[in-house]
C-alpha cells in the first residue's frame, strides 16, 4: 500500500514536468533507517526513507526545483537526522522519537511515533506550533496526491509550484484524523 501511493505521488510530480524528479536521489536500505532511527520506527516511515533519498543540489537551482509540495521539499535520511538535531527543541512536545520527512526552511512536516498520543504526521512550524495532521505517512502522501489530482498543488503561468488554498482545504477534510490540532 505505501509503495503505491508514494509512486502514485510521483506520477503526478512527473506528469507536471517538476524538477524534483529528475533531481530525485535513491533513497537508503530499510536496515539503515532502523540504525538510524531506532527499532521502533514504523514501516511506513522506512519505505519513505527507502522511496527518497533528497534531491541533489545543482547550480543555478532554485528552491521551487527541489519542492515535492509547495514549499517543502523532500530530506533524506541523513538530512532528516541533521535536521531532527537543529530543531532538538522540538523533542518537548514531538517526544524522543521523530523525524522530519519534508522541509521548507524552519518549517516541516514530521513523521511522530512512540508519542503518548500516537503515531502521526505533525506539521512544525516553529513560530506558529504543531499540529498533528496526517494519521501516517500513507494518509499524508495520498492526500498530498489527491491535491495535485484535484488542482489545489499546480504549477502557475510562471513555471512555479503554488497552491490554490481553497481546494486544498477541501481536499484535506477529506482525509480525516482523530488527532488533528494542536499537541
Amino acid at each position: 500500500m505505501i509503495d503505491n501511493s508514494l509512486e502514485n505521488l510521483r506520477a503526478e510530480l512527473e506528469g507536471l514536468g517538476r524538477p524534483v524528479v529528475d533531481l530525485w536521489i535513491s533513497g537508503v536500505d530499510g536496515g539503515t533507517v532502523v540504525e538510524k532511527l531506532g527499532g521502533n520506527v514504523p514501516a511506513d516511515v522506512v519505505a519513505w526513507f527507502r522511496w527518497c533519498g533528497g534531491v541533489r543540489l545543482m547550480p543555478g537551482q532554485i528552491q521551487d526545483d527541489a519542492n515535492l509540495i509547495p514549499g517543502y521539499e523532500p530530506l533524506g535520511l541523513e538530512e532528516a537526522v541533521s535536521s531532527k538535531e537543529e530543531f532538538g527543541a522540538m523533542d518537548a512536545i514531538l517526544g524522543d522519537s521523530w523525524v522530519p520527512l519534508l522541509q521548507g526552511g524552519a518549517d516541516f512536516y514530521a513523521a511522530v511515533y512512540g508519542h503518548a498520543k500516537g503515531n502521526f504526521i505533525a506539521s512544525v512550524m516553529p513560530e506558529s506550533g504543531v499540529v498533528a495532521v496526517y494519521e501516517d505517512v500513507v494518509q499524508m502522501v495520498d492526500a498530498f496526491t489527491e491535491c495535485y489530482r484535484r488542482g489545489a498543488f499546480f504549477v502557475d503561468s510562471d513555471g512555479m509550484l503554488d497552491m490554490d488554498f481553497d481546494i486544498w482545504e477541501a481536499v484535506d477534510r477529506d482525509f480525516p484524523f482523530r488527532l488533528r490540532g494542536d499537541l
